[in-house]
């Protein structure tokens, strides 16, 4: 598991500096990664379903109901960081919510939750996790650290590349919306009348 000197020392060659021997490191590197080192954990934690920072729970709704729309309101976890998967009983994948601040609403109760949590432990991060919080960090503070924009942005992107799916995250926390089907609808595609009755495809 890494350490916290040792995800210095990946900042560290990601920026093209001398090794790190001793925690907290002083000089440029060290003021510039703990600046950003909120910041990109964050960023980090968001930007995938990293295994080694999922956890799951059983969420029970809230005594308020949402105004309109949905029967139920169920607040996310104080550590909640990034939805995985939400599942009701008996079903593997369940698009019946929506996300909104800090809670999922639905039409059933209760959900079960496995998302991503504000993993702050580093020594808890695998290698994958620790990379990718690494290239971040450096991103951020390649420009403070050794004047080169361009590098920062080439470090930023090949994080993106290699680690980003906010597009699946998007996805996840607002699925599509599905709607019930009306009288009209029903008449429409029912085999017995309407234009399936009448030949039309």
């Amino acid at each position: 598991m890494p350490s916290k000197i040792a995800i210095y020392n990946l900042v560290a060659g990601h920026l093209g500096q001398d090794e790190v021997l001793s925690f907290p490191a002083i000089g440029p590197l060290g003021d510039a990664i703990a600046m950003f080192w909120e910041t990109a954990r964050e960023n980090t934690l968001r930007a995938n379903t990293w295994h080694c920072a999922r956890t799951r729970v059983t969420l029970a709704p809230t005594a308020v109901p949402p105004a309109f729309g949905y029967t139920n309101a169920f607040n996310l976890p104080g550590d909640f960081v990034r939805i995985v998967q939400v599942s009701i009983s008996g079903f593997g994948d369940f698009r019946d919510y929506v996300r909104e601040g800090r809670q999922l609403l639905s039409n059933f109760a209760p959900l079960n939750l496995v998302y991503v949590y504000d993993l702050k432990e580093v020594d808890y991060f695998d290698a994958d996790l620790a990379m990718a919080f690494s290239l971040m960090i450096a991103g951020l503070a390649a420009e403070k650290v050794t004047g080169d924009g361009d590098l920062g942005q080439r470090l930023i992107q090949q994080f993106h590349d290699k680690y980003d799916d906010a597009a699946q995250a998007d996805g996840m926390e607002d699925p599509p919306l599905q709607f019930a089907e009306d009288d009209w609808i029903n008449a429409r595609w029912n085999a017995s009348y309407g234009p399936v009755a009448a030949g039309y495809q």
